[in-house]
């Protein structure tokens, strides 16, 4: 199953923020789980549209629009660039 989301709650009022336009955020997040046959993963994987080195320690797969490092191999958490 597939579940994806555009916007939301403080999410969009950021992204509408004037003052943070130079961001260019854009506050889109979707899941991937497999219901049938079931799968038990204990941790699934981040993807920046391409799968990252990042485990999301749930049992689903998260893709959103991410900041990356400047290598592209981790997520940033702004200390990294």
């Amino acid at each position: 199953i597939v579940c994806n989301q555009l916007g939301g709650g403080k999410a969009s009022q950021m992204a509408k923020d004037k003052s943070l336009s130079h961001m260019k955020l854009i506050p889109w997040a979707g899941v991937a789980a497999r219901v049938f046959p079931p799968c038990d993963i204990a941790s699934g994987t981040a993807y920046c549209f391409l799968p990252l080195p990042v485990q999301t320690k749930m049992p689903v797969h998260v893709n959103g629009y991410f900041e990356l490092s400047s290598n592209r191999r981790d997520i940033w958490w702004g200390t990294d660039m």
